[in-house]
C-alpha cells in the first residue's frame, strides 16, 4: 500500500493489479489525486498520482489525450497558463511510451473489469472535477466524460445532459470508441436515440459491418430509418443492401436498391447475386441486362448463378459474350465456375476447352484453377487425368484443398479407386499437409464403404487426438463408419457419448439399425428422437418407413400410421421415395393388392423407384404376374438403367422363364448397356483382396479353389443342393454348376476362412445383392465350419451363424 510520503511531487505512476485496488487507493487519497489507467502489454493498471491542485485540470487534459490516441491518433492539449508536466514512469515503461510534444503518453485501454466498475468511477470523478473547475467549455473533456459513461454501460440521460456542449464530434467520438470496446447494443441505441444528429459516414458504415450482423438482425430497420437522404448516398445504400442480403431480408434489400436514382455496379452485383442464389434466375439475368456498366465481378456473379441453376449451356454462352461484348479477360473465379458447369454433366469437351484456355492465358500454376480442374476430371471419372494433374502441380502450390479434391476424386469412384483414398490420407498424415474435417470425413466414409474396420478405428484415434472430433460432421462420420463395418455396438456407444447431435446423427443411428436389419430397434430410436424434440426431415421418414420391413412381426399398421403422419403431423409432403418405401413394406409383408392400389392412387406419376420397390418385393415373394406388370412400367420409365434389366431378368430366371430372361439380356446388349460386375472383397492387414466370379488372378488362387472344392463337398454331405436356377445362362446342367460354384462371394469367404485364425469371424463385402444359391451355401458353411460369417451386400448385413442367417431368408 502506498502513502502520501511515497508520492513524488508533480505526478507519477503507481501500479495496481485490479480495479478494486485502484479504487481503494483513490478513496484513500480522496481530494488529493486524479487517476486514470493505461494498459500496456507487459504491465497491468496504472494510476496517475498528483498532489498539486493546480495540476488536476491539466491531468484531465492528459487523460483525454491518452484516450484520443487510442482511436484518432495522438492529440495532447495543455490549457494555457499551466506549466509543463513531468513525471517518471515505472521501469520498463519508458521504452514503450512514445514522446509527443515533450510529454509522455500511452493510449488508454479499458480492461474488462473497468467496463462495469472502473469506467463508472472514473466518469463520476472526472465529471465532478470538471464541473468544479468551471472549465465546462472544454468540449474534448466533456466528450471524454460522456465516453466513460458509455464505456460503463450506464448512459444516464441526466448525467449526459449535465455535460455541456454536445456536438457532432462528441457523438462521433462515443460511437467510434464504442466500436473499439465492442459495445454493439449501446452503439445502436445511441445512434437511433440521436436520430437527426449528424454522424460521420465511416461510423455509420461501422454499424453495418459483418461482425455486427447478430445485433443488426433486429436493428437494421432502425439504422435504415435513421439515415437521411439514403438515395443520394450510393456508398451507404450499398452497405445497407449487403447487410439486408446477409440477413436474408431480400425485400428490404430490393426496396433500398429500387430507391436509388443511380445504382452503381456494386449495387447491381449485390442484388443480382442475391436473386441468383435464391433461385430467381430470370430476374437476375434481367437486372444484369439493365446494368449500364459491368465489371468482372458482375460477370462472375451471373456465371456462378447460372451454374447453380444447372443452366450449363447458358453459362458457356455468357462466357463467350463476356469476351466478345465487353472484352474482359477471365480470372480464376470465372474459370472455376465454368469448370463447375462442365462437371455438372453438360459435356466433357467444354471442360477440356476451358482447361486449354486456362493454359493459354497463364493459369497453369493457379491453385484455385487446378483444384477446380481436379474436381472436373474427378466427376468425369478420369482418375488418371486427376492424378497426372495433381502430380504436375508444383509443391508450394498444393494446399489442403488440392489434397481434398484428389481425395474426393478417389472416394467418388469405384471400389478399386476408393482404396487409393486411404493411402493418400496416410500420406497426408505423414507429410506436412493439414488434415482437416473434410479429409477426415471423406476417408472415414471410404472405410465404412469398404469395411476397413481396423483402419477406421485408427482414423478415429487420429481425429480424437488432433481435436477434429469436435466437428459434428466428423463425429457423424465416425459413427457411420462403425455401423457400416458391422460393429453396431461401438456405433451405439459412440453415439451415446457424442456431446451434441443433429438430425444427421439420429438418421445415421436409424440407418445403422436398418443396415443390420434391426427394424424394432430403429422404431425405438424413432420414439426417443421424437421425445428429444428433434424435428425429422424427409430422409428420416424414408428410413423409418423402410425399417418396418425388418421388424420381427408384421408392422404394416405402424408403417401406415407413420406414412399418414408425414403430412398430418409434420407438414411434409410425401415424396416418391416415401411412396417407394411404403410399397416396399407392403410387398415385403405380402400386401400386394394394397401396394398396387397405393401406386394407382398416388397424387403424381410413380417413378422408377416406386416400381422397382414393387418388383423387388415380387422377386422375394415369387409373385411373377404382378412382377411382370411392374417390369413393364419400369422398362418404359427407365430404359437406360442396366440394373432394371438385371432385376427383370432375375425375376424371369427365378420362375424358369429362360427365354424371357435371355430376351431381356439381349435387349441390354443391343442398347450397349453393361451390368456392374459382381465383386466381393475381404480386408486383411489393411489390404483389400477382391474377387470376381471365376476369378483366377489372386496369388493364392490354387489354395482358394482347392479349399472351395472341399467346402462344397462338405456342404453337400450336410444337405446343400446347388440351385442352378441362379445361373443366368441357358447352358447344360453340368456347365451351370461350374458357373455357380465359383461366384465371387464363395471365393472371398473361402479366402477368409483360409487366412483367419479359427474361431474368428469372416467379414466380406459384396457390391450387389447376394444370389440365392450363395446365400444357401454360406448358411451350410457356417454350420460345417463352426465359423461366423458376416457379409454385407446391397440390401444390408447377413450374419450367418450355425446354419441360419439374420435376414430370415428375405433380402
Amino acid at each position: 500500500m502506498i502513502d502520501e510520503k511515497g508520492i513524488r511531487k508533480g505526478f507519477g505512476f503507481v501500479c495496481f493489479s485490479t480495479p478494486e485496488e485502484a479504487n481503494k487507493a483513490v478513496n484513500t487519497f480522496h481530494g488529493k489525486l486524479v487517476f486514470f489507467c493505461t494498459y500496456l502489454k507487459s504491465h497491468p493498471l496504472y494510476v496517475a498520482i498528483a498532489q498539486r491542485k493546480e495540476d488536476r485540470v491539466a491531468q484531465l487534459q492528459l487523460q483525454y489525450a491518452q484516450c484520443m490516441a487510442g482511436f484518432t491518433g495522438p492529440s495532447t492539449v495543455i490549457p494555457a497558463g499551466y506549466p509543463p508536466l513531468y513525471y517518471t514512469p515505472p521501469p520498463g515503461v519508458m521504452s514503450q511510451i512514445p514522446p509527443q510534444q515533450g510529454l509522455m503518453y500511452q493510449p488508454l485501454g479499458l480492461r474488462p473489469g473497468w467496463r462495469t466498475n472502473g469506467a463508472i468511477a472514473m466518469a463520476e470523478g472526472l465529471h465532478g472535477l470538471l464541473l468544479k473547475s468551471k472549465r465546462t467549455n472544454y468540449l474534448d473533456m466533456s466528450n471524454f466524460v460522456k465516453l466513460m459513461y458509455e464505456a460503463g454501460r450506464r448512459w444516464d440521460l441526466k448525467k449526459r445532459d449535465a455535460v455541456p456542449h454536445e456536438n457532432i464530434k462528441s457523438n462521433n467520438m462515443v460511437l467510434a470508441f464504442g466500436s473499439k470496446l465492442e459495445f454493439e447494443e449501446e452503439k445502436f441505441a445511441m445512434f437511433v436515440e440521436n436520430r437527426g444528429v449528424s454522424f460521420a459516414k465511416s461510423l455509420i458504415l461501422s454499424l453495418l459491418a459483418p461482425s455486427l450482423f447478430s445485433v443488426l438482425q433486429s436493428k437494421a430497420g432502425s439504422v435504415h430509418a435513421s439515415i437521411a437522404k439514403l438515395d443520394e448516398d450510393t456508398h451507404l445504400a450499398n452497405a445497407l443492401i449487403i447487410a439486408y442480403l446477409k440477413l436474408g431480408r431480400f425485400s428490404d434489400a430490393h426496396q433500398v436498391f429500387s430507391a436509388l436514382s443511380s445504382p452503381n455496379v456494386v449495387s447491381y452485383t449485390a442484388i443480382i447475386s442475391a436473386y441468383a442464389k435464391c433461385g430467381c434466375f430470370d430476374y437476375a439475368i434481367q437486372l444484369f441486362g439493365e446494368m449500364p456498366e459491368r465489371d468482372l465481378a458482375s460477370w462472375n456473379t451471373v456465371v456462378s448463378g447460372v451454374v447453380k441453376e444447372l443452366h450449363y449451356e447458358r453459362a458457356f454462352e455468357l462466357f463467350r459474350d463476356m469476351q466478345r461484348v465487353d472484352g474482359f479477360r477471365v480470372d480464376q473465379f470465372t474459370l472455376s465456375g465454368l469448370l463447375a458447369a462442365s462437371t455438372g454433366g453438360f459435356a466433357r469437351m467444354e471442360g477440356r476447352e476451358i482447361h486449354a484456355h486456362a493454359l493459354r492465358i497463364g493459369f497453369e500454376s493457379n491453385v484455385c484453377v487446378n483444384n477446380a480442374l481436379i474436381g472436373f476430371y474427378t466427376k468425369c471419372g478420369c482418375v488418371e487425368d486427376v492424378v497426372n494433374l495433381f502430380e504436375r502441380m508444383p509443391m508450394p502450390e498444393r494446399n489442403c484443398v488440392s489434397y481434398n479434391a484428389l481425395l474426393a476424386g478417389f472416394c467418388q469412384n469405384g471400389e478399386e479407386v476408393k482404396i487409393k483414398a486411404t493411402s493418400l490420407f496416410c500420406m497426408m498424415q505423414a507429410g506436412d499437409v493439414t488434415v482437416d474435417e473434410v479429409a477426415s470425413t471423406a476417408v472415414l466414409g471410404v472405410c465404412g464403404t469398404l469395411g476397413f474396420h481396423e483402419m477406421g478405428k485408427q482414423i478415429h484415434g487420429y481425429v480424437l487426438k488432433s481435436g477434429l472430433l469436435s466437428d459434428l460432421g466428423v463425429g457423424n462420420a465416425v459413427f457411420s463408419m462403425y455401423s457400416k463395418c458391422g460393429n453396431m455396438v461401438d456405433a451405439i456407444n459412440f453415439f451415446n457419448i457424442m456431446p451434441k447431435r443433429d438430425i444427421v446423427s439420429w438418421n445415421g443411428l436409424i440407418a445403422g439399425h436398418i443396415l443390420h436389419r434391426q427394424g424394432d430397434e430403429a422404431l425405438v430410436i424413432w420414439s426417443k428422437m421424437e421425445k428429444t424434440g428433434i424435428k425429422p426431415d424427409t430422409i428420416t421418414f424414408h428410413l423409418i418407413l423402410s425399417a418396418c420391413r425388418h421388424t420381427n412381426l408384421d408392422s404394416v399398421d405402424t408403417c401406415r400410421s407413420l406414412f399418414l403422419s408425414i403430412r398430418s403431423l409434420f407438414g411434409i409432403e410425401p415424396t416418391s421415395e416415401h411412396y417407394a418405401s411404403m410399397v416396399g413394406v407392403l410387398g415385403y409383408w405380402g400386401y400386394f393388392e394394397e401396394a398396387e392400389e397405393m401406386i394407382n392412387k398416388m397424387p403424381f406419376d410413380p417413378n422408377a423407384s416406386v416400381w422397382r420397390a414393387l418388383l423387388h418385393s415380387c422377386r422375394m415373394r415369387s409373385n411373377t404376374s404382378l412382377g411382370r406388370r411392374a417390369a413393364k412400367h419400369l422398362l418404359t420409365i427407365d430404359p437406360q438403367d442396366p440394373s432394371t434389366y438385371i432385376l427383370v431378368s432375375n425375376l424371369y430366371s427365378a420362375s424358369g422363364r429362360w427365354h424371357c430372361s435371355e430376351r431381356v439380356r439381349e435387349e441390354m446388349r443391343k442398347k450397349g448397356l453393361q451390368k456392374h460386375p459382381a465383386r466381393s472383397w475381404i480386408v486383411r492387414q489393411n489390404n483389400v483382396h477382391s474377387f470376381y466370379a471365376r476369378d483366377k488372378s489372386h496369388s493364392q488362387v490354387k489354395d482358394i479353389y482347392s479349399g472351395l472344392e472341399i467346402l462344397i463337398l462338405e456342404c453337400i454331405k450336410a444337405g446343400y443342393v446347388p440351385d442352378t436356377s441362379f445361373v443366368l445362362h441357358e447352358v447344360e446342367e453340368h456347365q451351370k454348376k461350374d458357373f455357380l460354384f465359383y461366384h465371387s462371394a464363395k471365393l472371398a469367404v473361402t479366402y477368409g476362412l483360409l487366412m483367419t485364425r479359427p474361431g474368428k469371424p469372416v467379414c466380406v463385402v459384396k457390391n450387389i445383392l447376394l444370389c440365392g444359391d450363395c446365400h444357401t451355401f454360406l448358411k451350410y458353411v457356417s454350420a460345417v465350419t463352426g465359423r461366423e460369417i458376416s457379409l454385407r451386400d446391397g440390401s444390408g448385413f447377413h450374419f450367418f451363424r450355425n446354419g441360419e442367417c439374420s435376414c430370415r431368408d428375405y433380402w
